[in-house]
């Protein structure tokens, strides 16, 4: 079966690709049989090439990231600060020792008597020696005599300046102190 050459020319310029005016390869040209006179085609309407949709590029993947690093263990917490702890000797009618502790704010002021007047004994922190109530800090336990010792913590840091412990001759804070240290 013979094609009319028209149609042979027109298949070779769509597989090519050319449109009217373009050169062509020399072997994609057609021969025309022996005898065909070539006819131009009227117009050849080239149909546009449907095009596809603009694409999206697709987001970029996050970077990859290290594993998260396990935060190494907590350290313990240091000790505590060693409790600051001062020895001062009593003086007077007999003889003892106010030792006072500072720790975590306050002070603890432990006082030991020997030599004194069997039964309990007013002890106080002051300011000086003298046992006037115009100079009265603080009250601390009672001391038992004749040898006894007694404990009070107080909320401060440390032992202001001036302070001395006193030691009463009896229960009620009158008279001279019989004992008498400075702590401060």
């Amino acid at each position: 079966m013979t094609r009319p050459f028209f149609l042979t020319a027109v298949a070779a310029l769509a597989v090519v690709g050319c449109t009217a005016g373009q050169q062509v390869a020399p072997s994609a040209r057609s021969v025309a049989p022996a005898g065909a006179t070539l006819q131009q085609p009227a117009a050849v309407q080239a149909t546009p090439e449907p095009t596809a949709p603009p694409t999206v590029a697709p987001a970029a993947a996050p970077a990859p990231t290290a594993p998260p690093q396990q935060a190494p263990p907590p350290q313990p917490a240091p000790p505590p600060p060693a409790p600051a702890r001062s020895v001062f000797a009593l003086s007077g009618a007999g003889s003892g020792s106010a030792v006072v502790v500072s720790q975590g704010g306050s002070i603890s002021v432990t006082v030991s008597a020997q030599g004194l007047a069997p039964g309990l004994h007013a002890t106080h922190v002051h300011q000086g020696c003298n046992g006037s109530t115009m100079a009265h800090l603080l009250y601390l336990s009672s001391v038992a005599g004749p040898s006894g010792a007694s404990s009070t913590t107080l909320p401060y840091a440390a032992p202001g300046a001036g302070w001395t412990v006193i030691i009463y001759p009896g229960p009620s804070p009158v008279g001279r102190p019989v004992l008498c240290a400075a702590i401060g």
